[in-house]
């Protein structure tokens, strides 16, 4: 008896191991996973997200007269309950968008923009990937994991796209799904898109 409880024990902290490792690979590959997931998503959605004008008073071909820009806060919300319905993104990810968007309104409402023509201040580039967007998305199959760290249910994951793109995502899971907290740039990178 005293034999089978040995070797019972001595199985258990050498299979331990192995069984954790399984799962910490499986966490890393199911990570990496939504990450793509999601940005092959964004590719396809981003332009169909607002289904209504986020900032009015303003026209992109030529000046109105009269008309004060600011963001229509209830367009933001239709845009963002879009967002949310992809299934990958968090309320903390959600929230960091809103902020964003208020941000912009209370510095209009602030110092008010009349009779304006050109890109809207502050929003002038996609809010998760700046000016690069397109040259980020175009490179999604190429993604290959350069960092990555789990502890309980937050995860950070850095993606190299490319030689010139290297994003970082936090994720939280919820149950058993990850989503996404934030995307940024990997600073570390000096040649990232994102470092300039």
């Amino acid at each position: 008896m005293k034999n089978l409880t040995v070797i019972l024990l001595l199985l258990t902290f050498i299979t331990a191991p192995a069984f954790s490792q399984q799962r910490k690979d499986a966490n890393k590959a199911n990570i990496k996973q939504v990450c793509i997931n999601f940005l092959k998503w964004y590719k396809t959605n981003n332009e169909k997200l607002a289904t209504t004008p986020l900032v009015v008073g303003f026209n992109p071909d030529s000046v109105k007269k009269d008309s004060i820009l600011k963001i229509d806060m209830n367009s933001v919300e239709t845009y963002l309950a879009n967002f949310k319905k992809s299934g990958y993104v968090s309320d903390v990810f959600l929230n960091n968008l809103r902020l964003i968007y208020k941000r912009v309104s209370d510095t209009l409402v602030l110092h008010p923009v009349k009779d304006y023509f050109g890109p809207v201040p502050y929003l002038e580039s996609d809010l998760i990937f700046g000016f690069g967007k397109d040259e980020i998305l175009d490179h999604i199959k190429n993604a290959k994991i350069r960092h990555f760290m789990c502890i309980y249910n937050k995860a950070l994951i850095a993606l190299r796209l490319s030689s010139t793109t290297e994003l970082v995502f936090t994720l939280t899971r919820e149950g058993a799904r990850w989503q996404i907290d934030y995307i940024g740039f990997n600073g570390d990178n000096k040649y990232n898109i994102g470092s300039q």
